[in-house]
């Protein structure tokens, strides 16, 4: 006969193993909706010219999304022991109500909650970032397949992209105005699809460097080669810093192997022979166009020219201003392209002609939060960062992915300062963010 004490022993294992067991599930779940929004919806796409596939793109993320919340309702009490209120989760929710309040304000409430047609990053799709960051920090990653499937749909994106390049359109005829050979693959625009190989790229040499995988390896070589023919200066910038983070990150935590050296080299070696043969093959445009970048930033910080970067320079200076007229709450999310052109449409126009008179973004994703949602709202969003990678930091000795992790969100912040948060790259952004700040960080799966 048992006490009453191994009673209570027993009921109290069998409840544990079942708690156990339920989070088990709840994590399978999780990593099966990542996965698949990392690796399936990359290569959704229809009508580029159009922007059409961002509604496929959208609706795919809210499917699952969808799907994974009914799924757990079955886990709630599981969720709630997993789900933590820390500063990190706190930071974020103050982010996303100063937004919402941003949009009581703006002069387009319609606009902020849908978001401007073409971009579609309205108040709905912004939860839908903030929802995936949350599921990716409940993900306990016990494995790299996540990363592996990842890149895998990376590779089809970059083969794609190549294939553009050299006037291949196996799947549509439509080539975007605009934008000449530069290939825009699954993402409407050469800049997006730089953004998306920044993030990329990291996760393929992660994958090579620690588990020797070929697939890291010939990922690498197709994203970089895919990088090289977007010319995008900008996800070049963030790209270079991603691989130097990795680099030292690695030094840093973890004792650099002999074999790991050898594999380094093996990266340095095909990174040198596409960028020969690249600028070969393009007749020297590749180092033509990197040279712009030191001009660029010579004509903005020394001589302050308008035309630096595209026009960036002159875009920069008038959002300045506009921040200084509203510099609590904004104009309100997505509500830059009205006010800008009421403001500056005449002094555009005698510069540069009318059809350069279309700016709905500040073309620097920190000067748009400003602009749009406030001073506050940049400076809690920067905040929230800076807690996200102190977390990241913490867990890179747990587990190696987390310094291709760590190395893709920096590369992105980097790019982030001259390009635009846009739904076909940022929710990628967004659960790596999530990923990178997990509380469940696993010591299985990559080896150091």
């Amino acid at each position: 006969m048992y006490s009453t004490e191994d009673d209570f022993k027993t009921v109290s294992d069998v409840n544990c193993q079942f708690n156990s067991a339920a989070k088990e599930k709840f994590n399978n779940i999780t990593i099966v909706t990542i996965t698949l929004t990392l690796s399936i919806v990359p290569l959704l796409f229809l009508k580029q010219e159009k922007f059409d596939f961002l509604f496929i793109r959208l609706g795919a993320i809210f499917s699952l999304l969808a799907a994974y919340s009914v799924i757990m309702i079955k886990y709630i009490k599981t969720i709630k022991t997993v789900f933590d209120r820390d500063k990190i989760n706190a930071w974020l929710m103050s982010y996303f109500l100063i937004l919402i309040i941003s949009t009581f304000f703006s002069e387009n409430i319609q606009r902020s909650i849908i978001g401007q047609p073409g971009r579609m990053e309205g108040i709905i799709t912004i939860f839908l970032y903030l929802y995936l960051f949350i599921i990716g920090r409940t993900c306990k990653i016990k494995s790299n397949k996540i990363f592996t499937y990842t890149l895998i749909g990376g590779i089809l994106v970059s083969l794609y992209g190549i294939m553009q390049f050299y006037g291949y359109y196996p799947f549509h005829d439509v080539i975007l105005k605009g934008f000449g050979s530069r290939p825009s693959s699954t993402m409407g625009n050469p800049n997006f699809l730089g953004t998306y190989l920044v993030l990329i790229i990291p996760i393929s040499t992660c994958l090579y460097i620690f588990n020797s995988k070929i697939t890291g390896l010939f990922g690498y070589a197709v994203s970089f080669y895919c990088l090289l023919c977007t010319s995008t200066r900008s996800a070049w910038l963030g790209g270079m810093f991603s691989i130097l983070c990795f680099i030292i990150i690695h030094k840093i935590t973890y004792n650099i192997k002999k074999s790991q050296i050898y594999r380094y080299f093996i990266i340095f070696l095909v990174t040198l022979l596409i960028m020969v043969f690249f600028n070969y093959q393009t007749g020297g445009k590749l180092i033509k166009r990197f040279l712009t970048i030191s001009d660029d930033a010579k004509d903005f910080l020394v001589e302050q020219s308008d035309d630096a970067g595209a026009r960036r320079g002159f875009i920069w200076k008038r959002v300045v201003q506009m921040i200084g007229e509203k510099p609590i709450f904004g104009f309100g999310v997505e509500n830059l392209m009205d006010p800008y052109t009421e403001r500056y449409r005449d002094e555009v126009e005698e510069k540069y002609g009318a059809e350069s008179s279309y700016t709905d973004k500040a073309h620097n994703e920190y000067l748009n939060i400003a602009v749009t949602s406030g001073i506050p709202s940049l400076m809690i969003y920067l905040y929230f960062i800076i807690l996200v990678l102190k977390k990241g930091w913490m867990n890179l000795k747990i587990n190696t992915y987390f310094i291709g992790l760590y190395a893709s969100v920096s590369g992105y912040l980097i790019q982030a300062f001259f390009n635009i948060s846009m739904p076909v790259t940022a929710y990628v952004f967004w659960i790596f963010l999530g990923l990178l700040s997990t509380d469940f960080a696993s010591n299985e799966g990559m080896g150091a």
